[in-house]
């Protein structure tokens, strides 16, 4: 957030000969109020590591569902501070699915291809996609919140499910509940949530060992 003020006016000098002419003088104040600053902290550096999966754990003609892994997003900020995220996809493009998928048990709702993140071999193949939810029921200094999004820069917020689609511009946080207006706290903790959806073992054609990678990178916004 970045607050400038700029004053602007104009000094008549009293002239000390009849022909001295008014001189006009602008004068500018300027200045810049910062957010308190805010670190991000995902517990296990952020890594969601699924291992070694086994082919034969695999559907030949559809896609396998991963089980679903959590970790703790811990946001600490300075001073009380509103604060959203947004994400983007590192691998952007890279999902071979053209059905929609339901992640989380149904609890996150389908996804469309378009906001499933991309899944590749270390050939940079597709082979699958992931999705990621930011589940509610953060607490905000220790008080209980309500899940909110903005699809418009944070001019207006509505209710959210958790569901946290990359590369669209939306913002996530929270709210005091029953209100649509992000709050205000120094601590920020709840629980982030993937799963994983490998393409089907009659598409992928694996014969051996086939590590795959997923990313994306998370932005704080100061509101």
């Amino acid at each position: 957030m970045k607050l400038r003020t700029l004053i602007a006016w104009t000094c008549a000098l009293v002239p000390i000969a009849s022909l001295a002419q008014n001189t006009p003088l602008k004068v500018v104040v300027q200045g810049e109020i910062k957010p308190g600053a805010c670190t991000v902290q995902i517990a296990n550096q952020a890594a969601f590591n699924y291992g070694k999966v086994k082919v034969k754990d695999l559907k030949w003609d559809t896609y396998t569902l991963l089980p679903v892994i959590d970790r703790e997003l811990h946001i600490s900020c300075e001073a009380k501070t509103k604060v959203a995220l947004t994400i983007s996809d590192t691998n952007a493009g890279l999902v071979p699915f053209t059905e929609d998928i339901v992640f989380f048990g149904g609890h996150g709702k389908s996804w469309s291809p378009a906001r499933q993140y991309g899944l590749r071999n270390d050939a940079g193949r597709a082979i699958g996609s992931w999705a990621l939810r930011l589940v509610p029921g953060f607490t905000v200094d220790q008080a209980a919140t309500d899940s909110i999004f903005s699809g418009d820069n944070g001019k207006t917020w509505e209710p959210s499910v958790g569901n946290f689609f990359h590369d669209d511009g939306s913002l996530e946080t929270w709210s005091v509940p029953g209100q649509k207006e992000p709050v205000l706290g120094y601590e920020f903790v709840g629980t982030m949530r993937t799963q994983v959806a490998l393409d089907r073992t009659g598409q992928l054609g694996v014969v051996t060992e086939v590590p795959f990678t997923g990313g994306a990178v998370l932005t704080l916004v100061y509101l």
